[in-house]
């Protein structure tokens, strides 16, 4: 099985962090793990998205394109940060 992976451009530390302990999760799982510079780029059936929920990211295009939003509250602050799965 194959995945697409589609995260921002420049993503932060923590977020490359998190994005590799995904990637290794998947591939020791036998996915096959497709970088996707964009939305439109990503080709796979699965589609996972990573990045800033503002800005021109594909995370952030995709919550505004769905109306997404993100939870908030208690252990719920993502409001720079997220990931959302298609």
């Amino acid at each position: 099985m194959t995945v697409s992976l589609a995260q921002d451009a420049s993503p932060g530390r923590v977020s490359q962090h998190g994005v590799a302990i995904l990637q290794e999760a998947l591939r020791s799982r036998g996915w096959n793990v497709q970088p996707a510079a964009s939305l439109d780029a990503a080709t796979a059936p699965l589609v996972v998205v990573a990045g800033a929920s503002t800005g021109n990211g594909p995370a952030a295009q995709l919550l505004r394109e769905t109306g997404g939003t993100l939870p908030t509250g208690a252990g719920g602050d993502h409001d720079q940060k997220n990931a959302v799965a298609r």
